[in-house]
């Protein structure tokens, strides 16, 4: 049995999705960008354009760049997996 986001349409969808994440936080960077023009300190209004910007540039990028695979199994070293008690 396939799960639908392993399949080429599910790659796709992944990858836009990245692509958009990317393009939000270019506007969020853009904004931020205008408004610190003035030379005078910021509110909190800029740290959210700041880490909106960040958090979307991160996540659209990992999406853009891996994929399908963002969403792969991975094997934890023996050293690192959780002791049962």
């Amino acid at each position: 049995m396939m799960v639908h986001h392993m399949g080429w349409r599910g790659d796709l969808i992944v990858r836009a999705a990245g692509l958009a994440l990317v393009a939000l936080a270019a506007l969020a960077l853009a904004s931020l960008s205008r408004l610190c023009a003035g030379h005078r300190p910021q509110g909190a209004e800029a740290c959210l354009l700041a880490l909106g910007g960040f958090m979307s540039s991160s996540a659209g990028a990992a999406a853009l760049a891996t994929g399908r695979g963002l969403f792969a199994a991975v094997r934890v070293s023996r050293r690192w997996r959780r002791r049962r008690r």
